[in-house]
């Protein structure tokens, strides 16, 4: 199996803690680090065992070799800086093993999805997490059983199935 290439974008804290966890999983290799100054960016990719790029950013995400992307940068910057004003995806891993996608659904709402066979701990988990303005859900496949409800304006709750349904 070819490995995933994953490209690293931003060379701050969070820059640092995706690319050792990219090390970490057999499957995928950086590709790429870029970031605002070529020089640390240069100095993140010191030592990896594949090639790494200190390009501009256009042009790592037009590489038909990349596979998936690390945004990296402070929230307020990925938009600007990367993605188009119609494109709803903030960040997305993508691999066989763990997958995130943040979403928006319709003008108020948010949610995302994870899921991971990675995790310490975790097994196939996955869960689905929906942000409204004045109450969200979550579910998690590990508690298959329970929905809980948070609200702005009253106590959190946990809906449990009825065991006899």
């Amino acid at each position: 199996m070819n490995p995933i290439r994953t490209a690293i974008f931003g060379t701050g804290f969070m820059g640092r803690v995706h690319l050792e966890a990219v090390r970490r999983v057999e499957s995928v290799e950086a590709a790429a680090i870029a970031g605002r100054n070529a020089e640390a960016a240069r100095r993140l990719g010191c030592g990896l065992l594949h090639p790494h790029d200190c390009d501009r950013l256009p042009r790592i995400l037009r590489d038909p070799a990349i596979d998936a992307v690390h945004i990296c940068t402070p929230n307020a910057q990925h938009f600007p800086k990367l993605l188009g004003p119609d494109d709803y995806i903030e960040t997305a891993v993508d691999t066989e093993d763990f997958g995130a996608v943040i979403f928006r659904m319709g003008a108020r709402t948010r949610g995302s999805v994870t899921a991971s066979q990675i995790s310490a701990g975790r097994k196939n988990r996955l869960s689905i997490e929906i942000y409204g303005t004045r109450s969200s859900v979550a579910w998690d496949q590990e508690r298959p059983d329970e929905l809980w409800a948070g609200h702005r304006d009253a106590g959190n709750q946990i809906f449990v199935k009825d065991p006899l349904c």
